[in-house]
């Protein structure tokens, strides 16, 4: 099994504004964008010869850093062992699973509420 760090989500007032700030300032690089259901416009940002990924996702603005698409995303091998690992960690822990095209999608909290995505579709 192996996970590793892939990408961190920002909601953000201003998507348009928001990717030519990372772009112009930062170096990055529009990868893709896309449309995700309820969620609007989602744009995925990597800067050359890194395989690290800044996701913009498109709030409003009353958008603040507290909204729930904050998230940490790993890229993930093997997501079932993954959950038998956080079911053996912590018993109760509260699990959702969910299918993005050929992703395999694990949701979690961590201890802090930070959320957590695995996804299985990274590499």
């Amino acid at each position: 099994m192996r996970s590793v760090f892939h990408h961190v989500a920002l909601t953000v007032r201003s998507l348009d504004s928001s990717v030519a700030y990372y772009c112009n300032v930062f170096g990055f690089e529009v990868v893709h964008s896309h449309c995700a259901d309820g969620r609007g416009v989602i744009t995925h940002l990597r800067q050359p010869d890194s395989s690290f990924i800044l996701e913009l996702i498109q709030g409003d603005q009353n958008t603040s850093i507290t909204q729930p698409a904050v998230h940490l995303g790993f890229a993930c091998t093997d997501i079932s062992r993954v959950e038998q690992q956080l079911r053996q960690y912590n018993p109760g822990v509260s699990l959702s699973r969910t299918r993005v095209g050929t992703e395999h999608i694990l949701i979690v909290r961590d201890e802090d509420g930070y959320l957590i995505e695995l996804n299985d579709g990274l590499f």
